[in-house]
């Protein structure tokens, strides 16, 4: 799975990668 990038450009964290995938995904929509 790929993590989720930052406005900053950086990819999230491994521990912050231990969200649900749907939240993950609901996250990237929402810093989009």
């Amino acid at each position: 799975m790929i993590g989720k990038r930052f406005s900053n450009g950086g990819d999230v964290p491994a521990p912050n990668m231990e969200v649900p995938a749907p939240v993950a995904r609901d996250l990237v929509i929402g810093d989009a």
